[in-house]
């Protein structure tokens, strides 16, 4: 008959599936902090759970998966005396 039976089909399905895609990258950031939290580590700030992920994201980056495999340059030795003296620094306040 010319006329469309399902005009407001497609923009339905088109929002149902971003926003089940846009799920994905939350739901895996929570499996991800999940697998970090064990019995032994139930107490760790946000600061910490955080620093952990970047560690970890940063040896997938810089070497394949691999701690071995990460570059050991004069800059990442230089960042971390500086966050040790800052820990250190951090230790004697509280």
């Amino acid at each position: 008959s010319g006329i469309a039976k399902f005009v407001v089909l497609p923009k339905l399905v088109k929002s149902l599936l971003s926003v089940l895609h846009g799920n994905v990258d939350v739901e895996r950031d929570f499996s991800e902090n999940a697998a970090l939290i064990i019995d032994d580590r139930s107490s760790l700030s946000g600061i910490s759970i955080n620093g952990l992920r970047a560690t970890k994201d940063a040896v997938k980056f810089c070497g394949q998966g691999n701690v071995h495999k990460v570059p050991i340059c004069k800059g990442l030795l230089d960042n971390v005396e500086e966050a040790h003296s800052r820990y250190q620094v951090d230790q004697e306040i509280t």
